[in-house]
């Protein structure tokens, strides 16, 4: 970890008196700035600094979405409560009514075969068996590409048996 100390300057143009980014600092992802501000007036960042602090947030990921899906937003302008939100769409946990569909879509099971996780292979094996209501023979120790040409066929297969009258 980096022993950082900064000390104010006199404010610039911006009312800004410590400017610490990620790199003169030595870190990563995220910087810092203390502003002195008269009062009633609030900073405004341009919008190559909020496109690049979006970036950060896309690079960081899942740990970012769990902490910013906890964070209080009450005091977030209405563009940082969008942006936020739309960074977090796709970490959204499903409704339990499109659970309840995926549970039940032979296509969506298929695709949790290729996981790498054995367990959700193994799930979604079983529940593959009981949509398709027979027994599912696969190996879900598999490993590509004779995992991959396993599904491949299992999936014609079940296509095949879909689409008969």
């Amino acid at each position: 970890m980096t022993n950082l100390r900064v000390r104010p300057t006199q404010p610039d143009a911006d009312g800004r008196v410590i400017d610490v980014t990620p790199e003169s600092a030595g870190w990563r992802y995220v910087g810092f700035q203390l502003r002195r501000l008269a009062k009633g007036k609030t900073a405004a960042f341009s919008y190559p600094d909020r496109e690049a602090a979006m970036n950060r947030l896309r690079q960081l990921g899942e740990p970012a979405a769990l902490y910013l899906m906890n964070a209080d937003s009450r005091s977030w302008s209405v563009e940082q409560s969008t942006r936020v939100d739309l960074f977090l769409a796709p970490y959204r946990p499903l409704s339990d009514e499109a659970a309840n569909e995926l549970h039940s879509d032979p296509d969506f099971l298929l695709d949790c075969l290729y996981s790498s996780d054995a367990v959700i292979r193994r799930m979604a094996l079983d529940q593959l068996g009981n949509v398709a209501g027979k027994r599912i023979d696969l190996d879900p120790r598999l490993s590509s590409p004779a995992l991959d040409d396993s599904i491949a066929k299992l999936r014609l297969s079940l296509v095949r048996s879909d689409t008969r009258p």
